[in-house]
């Protein structure tokens, strides 16, 4: 039984007529939009792991004289004046 319906598929798919169907120049501008969105999302996706990875293992630069570090160190300062 299994082997009739496989034989039938088998018949049906290989003797199919050509579609003549025509294909819209602004194909080409959705494949390439498209294209453009894959690498764009997959440089992003790489790069969050790559930073999270570099945060848990203890890769990230600690340098006090960072702007928004020292800046920090600064605010903290001056809220313990003020107290």
């Amino acid at each position: 039984m299994i082997k009739q319906i496989l034989l039938a598929i088998f018949i049906l798919l290989s003797t199919t007529n050509s579609a003549m169907a025509y294909i819209d120049p602004g194909i080409g501008a959705l494949f390439v939009q498209g294209l453009i969105g894959v690498i764009a999302g997959v440089s992003l996706f790489f790069s969050r792991v790559r930073d999270t990875l570099r945060r848990v293992l203890g890769m990230t630069k600690n340098d006090s004289n960072s702007g928004s570090n020292s800046e920090s160190k600064e605010l903290s300062e001056k809220r313990r004046i003020r107290r």
